[in-house]
């Protein structure tokens, strides 16, 4: 038996390295693929619901289109051992976000915790 040339080493070397950069490609490029053939498929019938945690129903997924736009606030106080002092920064606070929330005309207060 003789030992395989230089030449066809190579050329077996070259033809495996291409077969591994077309496997990289396919990996890579895979998502866009897929993204490209659904394009056109038609949504589940789930697929534009949740469930609110809430009230435990389904509702739709809010829409750009459909859903007027709103504002929401959330302010986080660190108040480590502040029982004593956190009233003389919560009470302007509050007074300021409240005469804030009453000077932007159509808003309305939505409960919180």
């Amino acid at each position: 038996m003789s030992r395989p040339s230089m030449e066809n080493l190579s050329l077996l070397l070259f033809a495996a390295m291409l077969l591994l950069a077309g496997v990289a490609l396919a990996w890579v490029f895979q998502p866009a693929i897929v993204a490209h053939r659904r394009r056109g498929a038609a949504p589940s019938p789930g697929e534009g619901f949740f469930t609110n945690p809430a009230t435990g129903g389904r509702e739709p997924f809010p829409s750009i289109e459909r859903d007027a736009p709103e504002v929401t606030l959330t302010v986080v106080v660190p108040a480590y051992n502040e029982e004593e002092r956190l009233h003389l920064m919560l009470d302007p606070a509050l007074a300021f976000l409240e005469k804030r929330r009453q000077q932007v005309p159509g808003k309305r207060r939505r409960g919180g915790g």
